[in-house]
């Protein structure tokens, strides 16, 4: 039987006010792949204290270590079946985590340190030049896998067109973030899975920096530790707004539309760079009686 997965991906990246005033490159970055059987998107954002003098870079190698990795698990079809799940999990965060530290020592091979680097790095560990967080989905027709580490939002619109918050953190206080160059990263990693003999019905799931919810929080004249229900109901609604961007437009004129809105929340927030990644599922041949409710707490299976 021919399956009936189908999917649109889109990602799109917009840099900050802040950072064109001050010259300053993007700090953001965005992956995003679309197979036959699979979907994968990455978004990570690099940090912006001046100790991170190339964030930016650790960013791009965060995204490309993720999707590199994920896709080498998607096709290890015997790892998910036969490995417990802590056990393939770990492996996937260390081989994530060490590619990550590999191109970042490749990276100042080839580019090594100015003295202002030098000066900006107070002596620290060469990673941490590059310190960054990063988010991640994938989705199958009967697999969905989220993971972080640090900031951002990861959301999910079930079929009933619910916004779903996957893996929220509530321990990370304003202006702090786990990291990929924190030396306990591996342990910091947190993921939830979706895997069952059901398919897996869900309109999209969102991937988005801190910016971009921020941006709401700015609007309201609220401070970055609020979570009012209008700014995260706002946040839902311009996330359904990418969503019907996504059903309605292809190509260039898709992801000018992304990066129109993306400019707008930029403008409205703190000067951020802003991101987001979505993966959309297109199929019509199903109704939402006797669906599976999204999975919110890592580790947990819908029941059947």
């Amino acid at each position: 039987m021919v399956s009936k997965f189908s999917t649109r991906v889109i990602g799109a990246s917009v840099q900050g006010k802040h950072h064109r005033e001050t010259g300053r490159e993007s700090q953001d970055a965005v992956a995003t792949l679309r197979q036959m059987d699979f979907s994968i998107i990455c978004v990570a954002d690099g940090h912006g204290a001046e100790v991170h003098c190339r964030s930016g870079v650790g960013a791009q190698l965060a995204v490309e270590a993720a999707m590199n990795n994920l896709k080498t698990l998607l096709y290890s079809t015997n790892l998910l079946k036969n490995l417990p799940r802590n056990d393939w999990e770990r492996q996937l965060f260390r081989s994530i985590i060490t590619e990550w530290n590999d191109s970042v020592m490749m990276d100042i091979a080839q580019h090594p340190f100015t003295d202002e680097e030098n000066r900006l790095r107070r002596g620290l560990a060469p990673r941490v030049a590059y310190g960054t967080t990063l988010l991640a989905a994938v989705m199958t027709e009967r697999l969905a896998f989220y993971l972080r580490i640090g900031d951002g939002n990861i959301v999910v619109m079930d079929c009933r067109g619910k916004m779903v918050d996957v893996l929220e953190n509530h321990s990370l206080k304003p202006n702090e973030t786990e990291s990929m160059c924190d030396d306990d990263a591996i342990s910091k990693f947190k993921s939830t899975i979706y895997i069952s003999d059901q398919p897996f019905r869900a309109k999209a799931v969102f991937l988005t920096t801190d910016g971009v919810l921020n941006s709401f929080w700015r609007e309201e004249g609220l401070d970055m530790n609020s979570d009012l229900p209008s700014s995260k109901d706002q946040f839902y609604s311009w996330l359904s707004s990418i969503y019907y961007d996504c059903l309605s437009f292809r190509g260039d004129t898709l992801r000018h539309e992304v990066e129109s809105q993306l400019a707008e929340r930029s403008a409205q927030g703190f000067g951020d760079d802003v991101s987001v990644a979505t993966i959309v599922a297109i199929d019509d041949d199903w109704s939402v009686d006797d669906v599976p409710d999204i999975p919110q707490t890592p580790g947990v299976k819908p029941e059947k």
